[in-house]
């Protein structure tokens, strides 16, 4: 299969991108500038709609970011059913864009400032070596305590 490229370049588009990653099948890596970076891209209804459909769909998301972490949803459970998180230090790495990355997809995208955009990637190959670039880093970050007993808190 060739490789089916996908360019978004306004906020529709990060949704359209963001929605995608409903499909993942078991799980859902992501590098993420911002905790709560969805309420960028959605109202704050709608990602909260989202983080429901995770739940209930049973998606696991393991997430790698520059920021400790901050509650910032009401959906119960959310934190310790789905999320796995670390923190890496951003003089370690710098993140300014989002990835995503599951089954055989990545996506990138900016969801802060002006210049609003995204690219979709479908490609087996390179959502393979982006997994293991993401395996690399994740065994570099910290694991982060937390307030809410989620599965980022310390044993």
């Amino acid at each position: 299969m060739s490789a089916i490229i996908k360019q978004f370049t306004d906020k529709k588009g990060l949704k359209e991108i963001t929605l995608n990653s409903l499909q993942a099948k078991d799980e859902l890596l992501i590098i993420e500038t911002t905790y709560a970076s969805l309420d960028l891209m959605l109202s704050h209804a709608e990602a909260e709609k989202f983080r429901k459909q995770l739940l209930e769909g049973g998606i696991h998301c393991r997430q790698i970011s520059n920021e400790l972490f901050r509650d910032y949803t009401n959906v119960l459970g959310f934190h310790e059913k789905v999320m796995s998180t670390r923190y890496i230090d951003p003089a370690k790495l710098k993140i300014d864009r989002e990835i995503l990355i599951y089954n055989d997809t990545v996506a990138f995208y900016q969801t802060q400032g002006k210049e609003l955009y995204g690219i979709e990637i479908i490609d087996a190959a390179f959502a393979k070596q982006q997994r293991q670039i993401f395996e690399l880093i994740w065994k570099q970050a910290d694991r982060p305590p937390t307030s809410n007993n989620s599965r980022t808190s310390l044993i």
